[in-house]
């Protein structure tokens, strides 16, 4: 018995650490200046409700002409309006009927009710930042078991720490579950080995909640090829892996998105050409009112990528639209040392070179040690940041989200790999 209470007791601190890093995080919240696209999330919201109402009214006909709804619906990932609808609902918050028109004043959308109040801009922002803790514990739990306690301890504070993640994952917009849904395909990629078509759900719903993470579902299949070596004699079981994935992948996306439950091909098809018609009308007006912020050539956009995701200071601004009327509530966030941990040349070259490092060392176990989980990691960065470099031609900080919790991965692999050998090498100096 005593030796139960004293592992239990030594097994303590990260958690306690992780409490105290949420209550950190959560203690704050309401400093994070405002986006308008809280206010769209909060109006879209509303699908939730329309959803135990009349959830035929949410798949697209041809014949109808687009409602603000229905674009918004074959425009965005899903899961944040859920997510946020629930937690409306749960709280008895009314639902916003009004949404925020960036061609107007500030002054005309507060008029207009488009301008969310404190407790319905609370509630939609926990709504989505309570998975917060769960990514602290999913990352203590996958580093401290394969990578030793220290890669735990950095990956945990250094992902609370992490300046991109107190700003984007703190307001009622699609980044929070994002990060966490990413962590989770990391983690199950470690922790599904038996059941590789398990990885289906978390892959699932990573792409659901930002259509930008979709080589997870690529990178989620592959742990099924690993093992074809295995099929080849166990053909059955194969198929019913495959199956599995497929079936899971597919349902998830097509129960959470209604849209497609009429024309399943043809709605597809009309979401992809607004999408990339609303991305062709992003980057025409970044090119008019700023043309040097434009990310035209590869070049640029990887500079651009790099730059957003270890150098340039918090952006809590896409655009100058309403850069008075916030100006109050960034200067005071962005006075908080805190929020800006190593969001410069110093800090960013630290987290650049050490994730750097723990990559370097990944792909040199890859050949003594045959581990593919580490190397499927790795492929899911790269592959994430080829993606973001040909389809991403707007300088927006909040893009590259999906690629932060990798590089903090990386980063705490590399950086804790050091840390060892430097206590290694200091050992056997005293030894000498």
């Amino acid at each position: 018995m005593p030796t139960t209470i004293h592992k239990s007791l030594t097994a303590l601190p990260p958690y306690l650490v992780i409490c105290f890093l949420t209550v950190l995080y959560f203690v704050s919240i309401m400093q994070v200046p405002f986006h308008p696209d809280e206010s769209t999330q909060l109006f879209n919201s509303y699908d939730v409700e329309t959803f135990f109402k009349d959830p035929l009214s949410m798949a697209w006909e041809p014949s109808i002409p687009l409602t603000t709804q229905m674009r918004y619906r074959m425009l965005d990932a899903p899961l944040t309006r859920i997510f946020i609808g629930i937690g409306r609902i749960i709280t008895g918050q009314p639902p916003q009927t009004v949404d925020w028109d960036w061609s107007k004043s500030w002054e005309e959308n507060s008029n207009e009710g488009a301008l969310p109040q404190k407790s319905e801009l609370f509630v939609a922002r926990l709504s989505v930042s309570w998975v917060f803790p769960l990514s602290l514990l999913l990352f203590w739990h996958l580093l401290s078991k394969y990578f030793g306690k220290l890669a735990g301890w950095i990956g945990i504070v250094f992902l609370a720490g992490n300046s991109l993640i107190l700003l984007h994952t703190r307001r009622s917009m699609a980044e929070s579950l994002t990060v966490f849904f990413v962590i989770l395909c990391i983690w199950a990629i470690f922790f599904c080995k038996k059941h590789p078509w398990l990885i289906a759900l978390p892959v699932s719903l990573v792409f659901n909640a930002k259509q930008s993470t979709v080589i997870w579902l690529i990178i989620g299949f592959m742990p099924i090829l690993f093992n074809y070596k295995y099929y080849i004699h166990h053909k059955l079981l194969g198929t019913k892996h495959i199956l599995l994935y497929a079936i899971i992948v597919t349902g998830v996306f097509f129960c959470l998105n209604p849209f497609t439950w009429k024309h399943p091909i043809y709605s597809l098809q009309e979401a992809f050409t607004l999408r990339q018609n609303l991305v062709a009308q992003q980057l025409a007006d970044i090119i008019r009112v700023s043309p040097h912020a434009a990310l035209i050539t590869p070049l640029q956009r990887i500079i651009g990528i790099v730059a957003n995701l270890f150098f340039t200071a918090p952006a809590p601004l896409d655009t100058a639209n309403y850069q008075i009327e916030l100006s109050v509530q960034v200067n005071k966030y962005s006075s908080i040392p805190i929020n800006n941990f190593m969001r410069n040349f110093f800090g960013g070259s630290i987290l650049l070179i050490f994730s750097i490092t723990g990559m370097y060392s990944v792909l040199r176990g890859l050949i003594r040690n045959q581990k593919r989980e580490e190397i499927l990691i790795l492929l899911a960065g790269v592959l994430q940041f080829i993606l973001l470099v040909f389809t991403v031609p707007i300088p927006f900080q909040r893009y590259v989200m999906p690629l932060v919790p990798i590089v903090v991965f990386f980063f705490a692999i590399g950086l804790s790999n050091l840390i060892n050998l430097f206590l290694q090498f200091s050992q056997i100096r005293k030894l000498s």
